[in-house]
């Protein structure tokens, strides 16, 4: 399904709209059950204000993931638009039931598109076991763990079979730090709930922590699939792709990501990451390019480039002109190690392999002041390289930081929502 929506997002992060609908329903002729592809569909006619088509296309993806809370958003405008204000309520109610049950819709939103939780304080005049969920909820949300960890096994021993409420319970449990406890309670989740979203994603995470990476892929490839709208599933899938160096797949998911979410700066970078560890660097040039001019305030896409441009061993990438006009505008907002070594390589690339070892010494510098011996050792090696009169053409060294992005993990599912129109900070 991932790679139908791929093409996409060129298009759609260029406001080509007829370009991008084209190509999401090409992607639905080839696999009808595209959810992403519905999802799209469904919010360019948002944008374009045709309630109707939008409410067509958001169904069809509600029908294929009824667990997506966040698509339910969407879809309530919608039916806004076309004055249905009774349907429009009642996907905000069962996104709010979401969103109280699994901490999941909410989080993966994106930022600033937020609804209360409807009815809860209902709720906690309520009996049984609704009563029990919003006091173990809002105990939580106050800190009083003890309180919220005993309300939820409450619920699990009143229900073993509930995905729900052992979910819950393991995000408390994670809370405070009881990992295996956590574990368990996950891993029983998915057991009673394949799908969950938050339950795979959480699991995921955990088999990071321990390095067992290609079964967090699978946890992070189930996340996805229950919910095409759960940025930070395909944040973490790409992450573990190329940690695990399956570069061109996590190219790929990352442009999956920015096909729905063009503004998404991290998949951005990541993605740039990916191809440049994947070879394809005239790949990575044009994007990097598109990045400058979406995210122009960000200094990590030009400097990126420029070490593309200056250390290539593609000469047909290499653009010491265009390298040189970059590092100027980084190191005006950058000076840090980085930045001194990537100046050395745009020195010696023009030839000025003098100016490069001075660069090339303070950046080694820096990286012993800050105990980085490995990294200084490494360093030495292109210095050498100056000081014989020859350009790097390495770009990034393979064990680079930036090849082994760390796990996005989610706020925390009890979190307040913020007040109305905060953004992120």
């Amino acid at each position: 399904m991932l790679q139908f929506v791929a093409p996409v997002r060129e298009a759609r992060a260029q406001d080509r709209v007829a370009e991008a609908t084209r190509r999401y329903r090409e992607a639905l002729a080839l696999d009808p059950s595209c959810n992403p592809c519905l999802v799209g569909l469904g919010q360019m006619s948002l944008q374009d204000r045709d309630f109707e088509a939008a409410v067509e296309h958001l169904e069809g993806a509600l029908q294929l993931a009824p667990g997506a809370a966040t698509i339910r958003y969407p879809l309530a405008l919608a039916y806004r638009g076309l004055g249905e204000d009774a349907k429009a309520q009642a996907q905000l109610d069962a996104r709010a039931e979401a969103t109280l049950n699994t901490g999941m819709g909410r989080q993966m939103d994106r930022p600033g598109v937020f609804d209360p939780l409807l009815l809860e304080l209902d709720g906690l005049a309520a009996t049984g076991n609704v009563a029990i969920e919003a006091r173990g909820v809002m105990a939580a949300r106050q800190g009083r763990w003890t309180e919220a960890i005993a309300e939820f096994n409450t619920l699990v021993a009143a229900d073993p079979e509930n995905a729900v409420s052992r979910n819950l319970l393991a995000v408390a449990l994670l809370t405070t730090g009881d990992r295996d406890g956590a574990r368990h309670q996950y891993e029983e989740t998915l057991r009673l709930d394949p799908t969950h979203s938050r339950a795979n994603l959480q699991l995921g995470l955990l088999l990071v922590e321990d390095g067992r990476e290609q079964e967090a892929v699978a946890r992070f490839r189930a996340a996805v699939e229950a919910d095409p709208g759960a940025n930070m599933a395909y944040l973490n899938l790409a992450g573990a792709l190329l940690r695990t160096g399956e570069a061109g797949e996590a190219a790929d998911i990352y442009d999956a990501l920015l096909a729905l979410d063009p503004s998404n700066a991290p998949a951005r970078l990541g993605r740039a990451f990916a191809l440049i560890r994947a070879g394809r660097h005239a790949e990575a040039k044009t994007r990097l390019e598109e990045d400058i001019l979406a995210r122009p305030t960000e200094m990590a896409f030009p400097h990126t480039l420029t070490r593309l441009l200056a250390a290539s061993p593609d000469g047909n990438v290499r653009d010491a002109g265009r390298a040189g006009e970059l590092i100027q505008q980084v190191t005006r907002e950058v000076q840090n190690g980085q930045a001194a070594e990537t100046t050395a390589m745009v020195l010696a690339e023009v030839g000025s392999f003098d100016a490069a070892v001075r660069y090339q010494e303070i950046a080694i510098g820096l990286a012993e002041e800050a105990g980085m011996g490995e990294l200084a050792a490494e360093m030495r090696i292109t210095l050498a390289l100056y000081r014989g009169g020859q350009p790097s053409r390495v770009p990034f060294r393979p064990n680079d930081p930036v090849f082994f992005p760390a796990p996005f993990k989610p706020p925390g599912a009890f979190d307040e929502p913020p007040a109305a129109g905060a953004g992120p900070q």
